[in-house]
């Protein structure tokens, strides 16, 4: 089976309100503990703004994987930045290239938006998706700093 013929019959889409509760599942595979109503909040709050994205991944009406995307002005620099925020494909999907494939679409909505440039917030430990990322074109460029609030 050729790489292309896994993807066939799958949709790349924004995301809606009835995909709350995939949502929910999906968060939860990164570590993230909500509510459906949480997940349809946020849904809400990003669908209304040209700035901000929530892709779905979808086969046979199945939401299979999602990517967060914001685009913020730069000072610094021409253009915009995209940041992701947030990926994850369901374990029983994974290396079938939805990941790849929402990948492309975050960098085809941030080439529309002006973006000079995306980047990716990613936990220390997500060896994994650190590999990913490296294999999708991306670097290690800054060290990133946090303060709860």
């Amino acid at each position: 089976m050729k790489r292309t013929d896994r993807l066939d019959n799958i949709v790349i889409r924004r995301a809606r309100i009835g995909d709350d509760a995939a949502l929910v599942r999906l968060l939860s595979e990164l570590g993230y503990r909500c509510s459906q109503g949480f997940a349809r909040s946020k849904i809400r709050q990003l669908s209304g703004k040209a700035s901000d994205r929530i892709f779905v991944a979808v086969e046979k009406q199945v939401v299979t994987a999602f990517i967060s995307c914001h685009i913020l002005p730069m000072v610094h620099q021409r253009g915009f930045l995209c940041r992701v925020t947030a990926i994850c494909v369901l374990p029983e999907w994974r290396a079938r290239g939805i990941g790849k494939l929402l990948m492309e679409t975050v960098e085809d909505f941030a080439r529309s938006r002006d973006c000079a440039k995306i980047e990716i917030t990613s936990g220390k430990h997500r060896k994994i998706a650190h590999e990913f990322y490296r294999r999708a074109g991306y670097h290690t460029a800054s060290a990133r700093f946090v303060k709860e609030l």
